[in-house]
């Protein structure tokens, strides 16, 4: 049994269940989920260089469907004047290149994209505020230029700088990027896309020092945040959220603002308070999940009430940067933020995916109500890129 909310509960459990398909190894890649199928894109196999700019599609298995895949090679959507009959090929700058340390996001059936690092120098890839677009019903790229305030021409002040390594979500309408490695340092900035108005709109910045590796997910109209590598040491003991909601004072109409500012939740009550404003501290906190970058966090549902999702992730960071694997995380955690309280959760099957990093996840529709977490790839401590695939299912324990 454990404390949660207040009352005694039993633990929350979960399951994994490996996805039966030949490997795909490979790290620092992105994985969607739209209507039932799983879209990976980039990453690495060998340090520093980019796989491929194919979009590979893990068909997820279900009751009535077994597991499938298939890749889709980059072709870039015609033009609306153009006739049907789609080239062989795309020209250069049609689709996004090869690139690892990307981050999208879905909204509908489109996935967007920002960032990466790639090219000749592996360095972040200028593209001057670019959004790529995968539509999963056409298998086809776009992308999205911004727009400068007012219509005018968008200047480097009007966008996020190029960078990689960085967080991305999707909600209403717009594609949040936060944070990332730059072409210098590392940013602790967030920004939002309107994908009409396709018009970036700086959001407050993140409190803490500027991180790589983060991890974000909107819930209940909220921005959390978690971990991530600072340039020394893994962040941890310290859960960020910002209000979201519409800002019509801003660029546009509707453009998706902040409520405020952030906050901060804390494990230690002896926090030094430089966490930035508002942090709130909590004195009671015997359940807090280790300091991590490079891990999963997303909203997921849990008995019919939505929740927070923490998972894996690397706890120690290799002198070495790619070249040599860190230590990972094997652990699973649920946020109520209701409550205030973190919730590990047992894991009842023999197996699953083990303590890893530098992977690829996303929430996933299980029905009835219920969503869970696909996890594809990544890098274990043998310094290995990993090829399987598995399903995140947690139930039972929360009355």
């Amino acid at each position: 049994m454990a404390t949660f909310g207040g009352h005694l509960h039993p633990t929350l459990k979960a399951t994994w269940e490996r996805i039966d398909v030949p490997a795909l190894p490979r790290s620092s890649h992105s994985i969607n989920v739209v209507a039932g199928k799983a879209y990976i894109f980039g990453g690495e196999i060998s340090p520093r260089e980019p796989v491929d700019n194919d979009m590979h599609v893990i068909v997820l298995p279900s009751a009535s469907t077994a597991a499938d895949y298939y890749n889709v090679k980059a072709k870039a959507a015609s033009p609306p004047n153009e006739g049907k009959q789609p080239t062989a090929t795309s020209a250069p700058g049609d689709v996004p290149a090869p690139r690892v340390g990307h981050a999208t996001a879905t909204l509908g059936t489109r996935i967007f994209l920002f960032g990466g690092r790639g090219g000749p120098d592996m360095q972040p890839l200028q593209e001057h505020g670019r959004v790529w677009v995968f539509d999963t019903t056409t298998h086809r790229w776009s992308h999205l230029d911004p727009c400068g305030p007012a219509a005018q021409p968008p200047s480097p002040a009007h966008y996020p700088a190029a960078r990689s390594y960085h967080a991305a979500a999707g909600v209403d309408g717009a594609f949040l990027v936060h944070g990332g490695c730059l072409a210098a340092g590392r940013a602790n900035d967030v920004w939002a896309f309107d994908v009409r108005a396709r018009v970036w709109q700086a959001l407050p910045a993140a409190p803490g020092k500027p991180r790589g590796g983060t991890s974000v997910a909107v819930a209940g109209s909220t921005l959390w945040r978690f971990g991530g590598f600072n340039g020394a040491a893994e962040e941890g003991g310290q859960l960020d959220c910002l209000a979201l909601g519409g800002d019509e004072a801003s660029a546009g109409d509707g453009v998706l603002g902040a409520k405020g500012a952030w906050k901060s939740i804390l494990a230690d009550a002896a926090a030094d308070g430089d966490e930035g404003a508002g942090a709130e501290t909590v004195t009671e906190r015997p359940h807090w999940p280790g300091p991590r970058s490079v891990a999963g966090m997303h909203p997921v549902t849990v008995g019919g009430r939505e929740r927070l999702v923490l998972l894996l992730g690397e706890r120690d960071p290799s002198t070495a940067g790619h070249a040599a694997a860190g230590k990972f995380w094997n652990d699973i955690w649920v946020y109520a933020s209701e409550e205030g309280k973190w919730l590990e959760v047992e894991v009842e099957t023999a197996g699953g995916p083990g303590p890893r990093g530098w992977f690829a996840s996303a929430p996933i529709d299980m029905g009835a109500e219920e969503r869970g977490v696909v996890l594809w790839g990544g890098l274990d401590g043998a310094n290995r890129r990993l090829g399987d695939g598995w399903i995140l299912r947690i139930g039972g324990g929360e009355g």
